[in-house]
Parts: structure tokens; C-alpha cells; sequence
């Protein structure tokens, strides 16, 4: 079900980081694979590999595996349907209307303590021209809480063919704490 629900008057800057958040709470309870994925994620294993002047993390996150180990080529794609499309999601997986565009949807594979998907509402190819300022509303308008993610198609994405971003737990990758 996508919620259409829209920041009033008179809401705060943050209204739709913490609509966000509140979703995420929300889609724990009532959807199972989500919630039992978000427990699953107290038993991940990490391990940073530190450089001269950088850091790499690396996850082991076994739950994950349905989505990193996605077959991404063109055969595999033409003959799925398309898990981000609005008449393909699961019964159980609520989404925000984040504009004309764009819903903010629970990952349901997270590799945070709050994952998102932001999905564009057409099957459009998964690529930035054309979308960068909707990249930086979405990053605005999610940030005080989340950091946001544009992951290519030729770059490891599991869905090459459908338009969407990634919101996750702020401050948790090395980059931003090493941005300076």
C-alpha cells in the first residue's frame, strides 16, 4: 500500500526523515521478512581493513544474499518481473509518496539499522542523467537521519533496470567520517 500522506502547513523541515522513520518502525511489526531480516542483522560480521590514508569495511551479512547475489544480466532481467515496480511489490510492503516521482519503500534485505529504497513510480532505466535533482530533495529531505546512496547499474545494483535510490543510517560509512 503506498501512503499518500503529504507534510502539512505546518511541518517541520524534517517531516519526511522522521515519516520515514516511523515507516520503517511500522513495516518491522507487520511484515515478517522485514522484521526477522532487521533481527538477522545483530548477527552480521564486519571487519575494517585500514590503509595509509583510508578504511575499508566489509559486511558479512548472510540475509543479504538474495539481493547481492542478484542475477543482473540482460537475459536474467527480460524474464523476472521487476521486484521494484509498484504492481510487483510484496502485499506486505507499505511505501511513502515522496513526490510525482518517487516512494520511499523499507529494504527488506538491509545492510543498516533503517534501509530504504526510494523507487521511481515507472520502470525507468536505473541511471542519474536526468534524476540528480531528485537525488539531492531526496538526500535534503532525508538527512538529518540518513545518508543517501546512488548505486549504478554497471556498479553492483540488483535492480539495473528500474530508477531508485538508497537511504541509510547516517554516519555509519567510512566516507563520511573521513570526508574531511
Amino acid at each position: 500500500m503506498i501512503i499518500e500522506e503529504k507534510p502539512g502547513k505546518n511541518s517541520g523541515a524534517d517531516w519526511w526523515a522522521d515519516r520515514s522513520k516511523k515507516l520503517i518502525e511500522e513495516q518491522k511489526l507487520s511484515w515478517k521478512l522485514l522484521g526477522d531480516n532487521y533481527k538477522n542483522l545483530s548477527q552480521v560480521q564486519t571487519r575494517t581493513f585500514e590503509f595509509d590514508n583510508f578504511k575499508v569495511n566489509v559486511q558479512f551479512n548472510p540475509a543479504r544474499i538474495i539481493s547481492s547475489s542478484a542475477d543482473v544480466n540482460k537475459s536474467a532481467i527480460q524474464s523476472r518481473k521487476c521486484f521494484l515496480c509498484t504492481d510487483n511489490l510484496p502485499e506486505e510492503q507499505n511505501g511513502l509518496r515522496y513526490d510525482k516521482s518517487f516512494i520511499i519503500l523499507s529494504n527488506p534485505y538491509p545492510i543498516f539499522e533503517e534501509h530504504f529504497t526510494v523507487i521511481n513510480r515507472k520502470h525507468t532505466e536505473q541511471t542519474l542523467i536526468g534524476h540528480f535533482d531528485d537525488y539531492l530533495n531526496i538526500s535534503r529531505d532525508l538527512g538529518v537521519y540518513y545518508s543517501t546512496f546512488y548505486n549504478g547499474a554497471q556498479c553492483g545494483a540488483s535492480a539495473p533496470d528500474h530508477m531508485h535510490f538508497q537511504a541509510g543510517t547516517k554516519n555509519i560509512t567510512p566516507i563520511e567520517q573521513e570526508i574531511n
